[in-house]
């Protein structure tokens, strides 16, 4: 199988984006190509993207039309920055060493190519397959003076140079011009319905999502994507290191903390939570522990409570996940809320999604009746039933306040 990856901000994709996938796609003889947007490219350290749920969204209307090409999201499920060589280095764990891949890029980027981190590792990964972009040309001897071996991995492709940007673009709409024939007609029709790219009247507040667990970041960000917020992750203010002790008795005490700390050492509001599933059949136990009564990884702690109720018969194999969310200020007001989701715990794994417990918990709320663990639900129906979503509704007035969106 041949396979491209096409990496870039996609803010927005445009149909520049779309002609040189087609153009890579046909002199490289691909069986397929895949848009991989990234979550902040190392190159542009101060460029704030638009959130991720945006830019995914135009990339699907973008692509639903293409049988050849699909959308990767990869990079937006784990920490910024997106750096090729480990996002190649993850495609080729999960697709195998029989597909051949070509890493598309424009001549522009190939300049700095060995200034990449870990240009050899790419090299060996994929191919690179260059596109001419404006300016003068790369110096091609000097290139593979300065990493030996880069002419052998590359293919030059020939096509129509296209004057296309997303800078552009934006400029445009910022300024009320039209974009009509630089994105596909979904794409416009969605930039205009979500009013994208107009200059802002102001910056949106910003609110720290104070947790260094990638799982839970990209839930917040999910089911915080309509709030008006700048959503931090403390990576973003170096933060970190920071890491609270968990001494409270409860999930509230535990929250209140971790939040506390974060808005004290960041000067800006932070949300936290604690969170853990308790299971009937041991009195309520792990709870409060759940991310730290076995050392190691998720797997292990699953593992672990799975052989504790080797014994324990279905019916007897009650549980919940609760969570109590924190929102606080540097003053160190705060607000909190519950939520919890009932099931059952299964035997065995399954299913790829999610994080923590959800492989082996059976969702029985929300009009499911076990028949799924949270790791097998779509993204969308296992943000909706979350014990953590169910505890933010119960903060919705005073996130909405914060934003902007209501008195508060």
């Amino acid at each position: 199988m041949r396979l491209g990856i096409f990496g870039g901000s996609f803010d927005p994709v445009h149909l520049g984006h779309l002609i040189l996938a087609e153009t890579a796609r046909e002199q490289l003889g691909l069986d397929g190509l895949r848009f991989l947007p990234a979550a902040r490219s190392p190159h542009k350290p101060d460029a704030a993207p638009t959130a991720d749920a945006h830019r995914v969204a135009m990339l699907e209307l973008a692509l639903a039309a293409q049988p050849a090409f699909a959308l990767e999201r990869l990079d937006l499920e784990r920490p910024a920055p997106s750096y090729t060589v480990d996002s190649l280095g993850l495609l080729r764990a999960r697709l195998g060493a029989e597909v051949e891949l070509w890493w598309i890029l424009g001549s522009d980027s190939l300049a700095s190519f060995p200034r990449w981190r870990q240009p050899e590792r790419i090299l060996e990964l994929a191919r690179l397959a260059v596109f001419d972009r404006p300016g003068p040309p790369p110096d091609l001897a000097a290139l593979e003076r300065a990493l030996p071996g880069l002419a052998g991995r590359l293919d030059r492709l020939e096509g129509p140079r296209i004057e296309i940007s997303a800078t552009d673009i934006r400029q445009r709409v910022r300024q009320g011009r039209s974009i009509r024939f630089r994105v596909p007609e979904p794409v416009e029709a969605y930039i205009r319905r979500h009013r994208l790219y107009r200059e802002p009247a102001a910056e949106p507040p910003r609110l720290l999502l104070a947790t260094g667990n990638a799982g839970k970041l990209r839930e917040y960000r999910a089911l915080l994507a309509e709030l008006p917020l700048r959503l931090l992750a403390p990576a973003d203010l170096g933060l970190e290191a920071l890491d609270p002790e968990e001494t409270g008795d409860s999930f509230e005490a535990n929250a209140i903390l971790k939040a506390r700390a974060f808005a004290a050492a960041a000067g800006l509001p932070a949300l936290a939570d604690d969170s853990g599933i308790e299971v009937d059949a041991l009195g309520g136990f792990p709870g409060i522990r759940s991310a730290r009564w076995v050392a190691g990884s998720d797997a292990d702690r699953v593992q672990a409570l799975l052989d504790r109720l080797a014994a324990v018969p279905d019916p007897e194999r009650g549980a919940r996940f609760r969570a109590v969310v924190a929102l606080a200020w540097p003053d160190g007001r705060v607000v909190t809320a519950a939520g919890q989701v009932a099931g059952r715990i299964a035997w065995a794994p399954a299913g790829a999604g999610g994080f923590g417990y959800d492989p082996i918990f059976r969702v029985e709320d929300g009009g499911h009746q076990g028949e799924l663990t949270s790791a097998e639900l779509p993204p969308d129906e296992k943000n909706r039933l979350s014990h953590r979503a169910r505890a933010l509704q119960g903060l919705q007035g005073s996130l909405r306040a914060l934003a902007g969106a209501e008195p508060a």
